[in-house]
């Protein structure tokens, strides 16, 4: 049985969005944006994001890490032994790092918006 997530968004003009995230799938999201990010010209244009969820990454080494996406910086949330990890630094976009060694047997989840 998946598991169901609901995401309300209240955003400008108290126009609300409903996601459904399914628990270890993508999920696709089309948002209709107007005036909200003007400066990245983003303006009246649709943007698709893909959200990643309770993805297991791959490790390079005991502290190295990638993910199968390229993702948005800022938008990695990474999970150790079920506990979000504050201290993980990105080092690409498709990489990130702990500050100490990992153990053989722990367990690394993350979530992301993947570059499209």
């Amino acid at each position: 049985m998946a598991l169901k997530q609901y995401l309300d968004v209240d955003l400008y003009e108290k126009q609300v969005i409903e996601v459904d995230i399914i628990d270890k799938e993508l999920v696709s999201v089309d948002i209709n944006v107007v005036d909200i990010i003007e400066d990245r010209g983003w303006v009246g244009d649709t943007v698709r994001s893909i959200f990643i969820q309770n993805e297991t990454p791959t490790k390079v080494n005991a502290k190295q890490f990638t993910t199968e996406f390229e993702f948005i910086a800022g938008t990695l949330s990474v999970y150790y032994n079920g506990i979000k990890e504050k201290a993980v630094t990105e080092t690409g976009s498709q990489s990130f790092e702990f500050p100490y060694d990992t153990l053989t047997g722990d367990s690394v989840e993350v979530s992301y918006i993947r570059i499209n």
